[in-house]
């Protein structure tokens, strides 16, 4: 599940289904045209690298400190991707068991709602 904003946007989806594999996938490596596209603004050992790279932070307090605000913001939200009951009974089992999975399917929620709904998260 890609959550990384700029990569989140509708056009640039629509466009990645409709390549070839070719792009995607080519010569062994992963994100081919990405990497084609950022070449020349990445170093090298960068753009070529092959061990992809995390950003490590500290999720479970992040998710407990956003619990209230996210079930308010999502609660009028219907993305047909997220089932809302579940994610209002189940928040706390996921942020500990699974945070990562809490953290993209908020991510997904709330994306839902500013880009294809339209709404404000505010």
């Amino acid at each position: 599940m890609e959550i990384r904003a700029p990569l989140l946007d509708v056009d640039l989806i629509d466009f990645v289904f409709r390549l070839p594999s070719g792009y995607l996938i080519r010569d062994g490596w992963h994100k081919w045209i990405f990497r084609q596209a950022m070449k020349d603004l990445l170093p090298p050992e960068i753009t070529w690298r092959k061990r992809k790279m995390g950003f490590p932070f500290p999720i479970r307090e992040w998710l407990g400190a956003s619990r209230n605000t996210y079930l308010a913001l999502a609660k009028d939200i219907d993305c047909p991707f997220i089932d809302k009951r579940i994610m209002r009974e189940k928040f706390d089992i996921l942020s500990a068991k699974d945070p990562y999975y809490l953290w993209r399917a908020m991510s997904v929620t709330l994306w839902w709602k500013r880009t294809v709904l339209g709404q404000p998260l505010a």
